[in-house]
């Protein structure tokens, strides 16, 4: 199973949602996933949203101010939803639960947008490691999320975590 936790700028272009859509498609849990190998081992791929990239998403798609971003942001809550809507285990967002239980692990009370995608990863990592049956954050719909518009604008860099459980 593949894990991956998306980052903002994943999911602010237009490539990163096209692949995401594309992963979705073929690997999600619920469908049926390509074979990898002679011995009927199949690739699952679910991927998580960290909470505040969520966040920063909802304050970026009203940026009207910083070029195309706010038209990406918009695109991006749009394939969010089509994807919770599946509800075919591809796709999550994590809980508050899950977020302070990760920024608490980490060692931050209040982490940057990227800090918190790293927690977010390294401790589901932690999770599977030390669980068979680690929890997956519950499917949410983004506009029922909360998120109150403290985003961060402006963090760069970064793009998939992965977290593979074997």
């Amino acid at each position: 199973h593949l894990h991956l936790v998306l980052d903002t700028s994943v999911l602010c272009n237009p490539q990163g949602l096209a692949l995401l859509k594309k992963l979705q498609a073929g690997f999600a849990p619920g469908t049926p996933s390509s074979k990898l190998g002679g011995d009927g081992t199949r690739l699952v791929v679910s991927a998580v949203v960290p909470k505040k990239v969520l966040m920063e998403l909802d304050g970026l798609k009203n940026a009207t101010e910083r070029g195309q971003v706010w038209r990406y942001a918009r695109q991006a809550f749009v394939v969010l939803l089509e994807g919770f809507r599946a509800k075919d285990g591809f796709l999550a967002l994590q809980s508050r639960t899950d977020f302070e239980a990760a920024n608490k692990w980490a060692g931050e009370v209040n982490p940057s947008t990227d800090s918190s995608v790293i927690h977010c990863a390294t401790y589901m990592t932690h999770l599977f490691r030390t669980s068979k049956s680690a929890p997956v954050p519950h499917p949410t719909a983004p506009d029922a999320a909360g998120t109150g518009g403290n985003a961060h604008a402006g963090d760069e860099g970064s793009a998939m975590e992965v977290v593979v459980d074997g």
